[in-house]
């Protein structure tokens, strides 16, 4: 004799088994066909669905992970050319240590902005670190930034050449002819006092010429335009500053 229990589950079976077979067999039954085909129509679906957000999931992880590595890899680039962009300033350094004797001070622009009285550039070095009004800021290729205007403890605020309040004596490299340079601000330097008899051509490279407080040879800018007007004792010569490639930069201060 059967036991109960897998008697009721072969009963069960049976009937399942048999309204099934109904369904396909009796006609006008076509409606439980398709509601059974839309079922498992619908499951299908589902399954696909999921398997695409799982897709869609796992390349999300991809690119995340991908756009770390390619973060990481950025940040190694940048710390390498820091690197070896401070190599060439100490470079540098050594040979203006070596050429010039005065004390100098190592320090960075942090702010270079043009505002309705002038420029205002800082420097992150102030008193604490020996820095005084007056002292020469250069870059290491030995360019003219601008001279020390105000110090505080930490920073200090430079003045630079193409502010209207700079004046530095000059000269043309290879040439007898000197004058004056004056900052302009957006126009960038005027070099004046060049008389119409003076020798200048655009391209010519302007330096300091040691009659002042700066020291002889600093490189101040290139002659970018010259006007001649008939009648006047005085060319006007436009001068494109070289510290325009270094703002934000490293620096040395120097002692006048």
């Amino acid at each position: 004799m059967i036991p109960k229990k897998p008697l009721k589950l072969i009963i069960i079976l049976l009937l399942v088994f048999t309204f099934f077979s109904y369904l396909n067999v009796v006609p006008g039954f076509s409606l439980g066909k398709n509601i059974m085909a839309k079922v498992f129509g619908n499951l299908s679906i589902v399954r696909k669905t999921i398997a695409s957000i799982n897709t869609t999931s796992n390349l999300t992880k991809d690119k995340i992970r991908l756009e770390e590595e390619n973060l990481k890899l950025l940040s190694r680039i940048a710390e390498l050319e820091y690197v070896q962009s401070e190599n060439v300033f100490l470079k540098n350094i050594i040979k203006i240590s070596d050429t010039n004797k005065s004390e100098f001070i190592l320090g960075n622009i942090y702010t270079w902005t043009l505002g309705p009285n002038g420029y205002t550039v800082l420097l992150n070095k102030g008193s604490r670190s020996g820095v005084a009004e007056g002292d020469i800021a250069i870059t290491g290729e030995r360019v003219l930034v601008g001279v020390v205007s105000e110090v505080q403890n930490n920073f200090s605020k430079i003045l630079p050449v193409t502010d209207p309040k700079f004046k530095a004596t000059a000269r043309i490299v290879g040439l007898d002819t000197s004058g004056i340079v004056t900052g302009a601000l957006r126009e960038g330097l005027h070099f004046e006092l060049i008389i119409q008899e003076d020798q200048i051509t655009e391209g010519d490279m302007v330096v300091t010429s040691g009659n002042d407080i700066f020291p002889d040879s600093l490189v101040i800018g290139k002659v970018n335009q010259i006007k001649s007007t008939e009648g006047q004792i005085f060319k006007e010569v436009i001068l494109e500053p070289s510290m325009a490639k270094s703002i934000l930069d490293s620096v040395l201060i120097l002692k006048p």
